[in-house]
């Protein structure tokens, strides 16, 4: 399943990718975050359908939204 995880800036796709590895996810694309504010990063992710609930608690993420894909013809 598709996640949307918002993580502080500080947080690089490598020390990401190890807080996601014990909940069964991993980081998308590494080469691409987009920023949100002066102070976050939204990152792409790949993890099972209970990855908000493995996340809670974990330092430097800040939240975890299921992702969407859309087709336009």
């Amino acid at each position: 399943m598709k996640w949307l995880v918002t993580a502080e800036r500080r947080l690089d796709a490598r020390n990401l990718g190890k807080a996601l590895e014990p909940a069964g996810a991993h980081v998308v694309d590494e080469q691409t975050a987009t920023p949100l504010g002066e102070g976050e990063r939204v990152w792409e992710v790949e993890g099972p359908p209970n990855l908000d609930a493995k996340l809670v608690g974990v330092k430097s993420i800040t939240g975890v939204f299921p992702s969407s894909t859309m087709t336009l013809y």
